[in-house]
């Protein structure tokens, strides 16, 4: 980084320089889009999202000064689908359950996170920087949706592979588990989540005089 800048500043800058030149548009109904002002540049790319495919990212292809790129055709991949239905002990349906889903990267553990080594455990501040990025990654590819009426949440466009699943919502003890996605194939997984316990009473006693 330049001077007072700090040892990341130069990449920071350069990620703002790329936010800001990002330009975004929507499909119409025939899938067709435009994107107009675009900088020149020799290396530009095209992301596309949408809730049921893969996100798409293309090849760099360059972009001249005043040029005018028509009929660009981008495929997009289904990827795999997952059903969820949250229900309670008796089965029925939980509606308003906060129910998020989570890739789990080869070598990590259940919670997102990789086997701790001793210099971890005493609080190394490299293994700290390290959990934060991890965390912070995890986030990034996380998903989360909200229970219908009938307890059902659904997500689409997955990558394949094991994903670690939470399902909770207020006066119902969180649920916890794992499960297997298979890209273009669909699975459906169902969680039971089991009310908290309350304790109520009046408390009673006797009072001594002073």
């Amino acid at each position: 980084g330049g001077p007072g800048g700090g040892p990341g500043a130069g990449g920071f800058r350069q990620r703002q320089r790329q936010f800001a030149q990002a330009r975004s548009s929507r499909t119409d109904a025939d899938g067709k889009f435009t994107v107009d002002e675009v900088n020149a540049s020799s290396a530009l790319r095209v992301s596309i999202e949408h809730a049921d495919f893969k996100r798409f990212r293309s090849d760099p292809f360059s972009v001249t000064p005043g040029a005018n790129l028509e009929d660009l055709r981008f495929e997009l991949l289904a990827g795999g689908k997952l059903s969820i239905t949250v229900s309670d002990v008796v089965g029925a349906p939980v509606e308003g359950a906060r129910v998020r889903i989570s890739l789990e990267r080869e070598g990590e553990s259940p919670a997102g996170g990789q086997p701790q080594d001793g210099a971890e455990a005493q609080g190394d501040p490299r293994a700290r920087r390290g959990e934060m990025m991890r965390q912070f990654r995890d986030r990034g590819r996380g998903i989360t949706r909200q229970s219908g009426a009938d307890g059902h949440a659904m997500f689409a466009g997955l990558e394949g592979g094991n994903y670690a699943v939470t399902a909770g919502r207020n006066g119902f003890q969180p649920f916890s588990s794992r499960v297997h996605v298979v890209e273009d194939q669909s699975v459906s997984f169902c969680t039971s989540c089991a009310t908290r316990s309350r304790t109520a009473g009046i408390p009673s006693g006797r009072v001594w005089p002073g």
